[in-house]
């Protein structure tokens, strides 16, 4: 099957609520994920924080999908995939 090339944006609505279920999913799926980054949107925040990453994801079209559903399907968490190369 031909690899696809593409990006995960994830929001995290709670970051200290809601990171670890990510982590956990984003080590044992970490054969699809080239590169990550997080960015610190409330850089004074102290809790209840929201939290941004962006995945660069390589794999082929149908297991990218399912990574980004289910990432999407963690709790207070949500994720858009975009396709770039096919």
């Amino acid at each position: 099957m031909n690899k696809s090339l593409g990006t995960i944006s994830v929001l995290i609505k709670d970051r200290q609520a809601n990171v670890n279920d990510l982590q956990n999913l984003l080590t044992e799926k970490g054969h699809f994920i080239r590169n990550r980054l997080g960015v610190n949107l409330e850089p004074t925040c102290l809790s209840h924080c929201l939290g941004f990453m962006v995945l660069v994801v390589e794999g082929n079209k149908q297991e990218l999908e399912k990574l980004n559903q289910e990432i999407s399907d963690l709790s207070g968490i949500n994720s858009k995939l975009i396709i770039v190369t096919e």
